[in-house]
């Protein structure tokens, strides 16, 4: 029932399979599916817009946030432009490509200071070396 009332009623087609198979964890298999499915829709189809933001949303779990918020860019541009035809707005998008960002922008962070921890780390021990060195001579 939860799985139902989460991918929606009616028939299935590939976002269909692709979110299953995104449940089930298989990520690239299903990003294979939103790819192909990509291809089948026409330019104007209403549910390319959400399937750029189902692909943001993949490729972030597999750690390609630059990927991401391409494709977050791509669903928000649909968006606005179908809002500025009257079609629809929606903020979800924008927000989504915030939080990508701002994930990141902290890894890249992160990753910066477990760098200068770890020459901070190493320039203490051959300190120290040197120091143990230079007082058994």
């Amino acid at each position: 029932m939860y799985m139902k009332y989460e991918l929606g009623c009616g028939r299935t087609n590939l976002r269909t399979l692709g979110k299953v198979l995104w449940q089930m964890g298989k990520l690239n298999l299903a990003e294979q599916y939103f790819t192909r499915l990509l291809k089948e829709l026409s330019p104007n189809d209403p549910l390319l817009s959400d399937l750029y933001e189902d692909l943001g949303k993949i490729v972030s779990h597999t750690g390609d946030y630059d990927k991401s918020v391409q494709w977050h860019k791509k669903s928000l541009a649909l968006k606005n432009s179908n809002a500025l035809a009257g079609v629809f707005n929606d903020d979800e998008s924008s927000n989504s490509i915030g939080k990508f960002i701002e994930r990141k922008s902290y890894l890249e962070t992160d990753i910066f200071y477990k760098n200068e921890s770890r020459i901070m780390q190493n320039t203490v021990v051959i300190k120290t070396q040197k120091s143990e060195t230079h007082d058994n001579s």
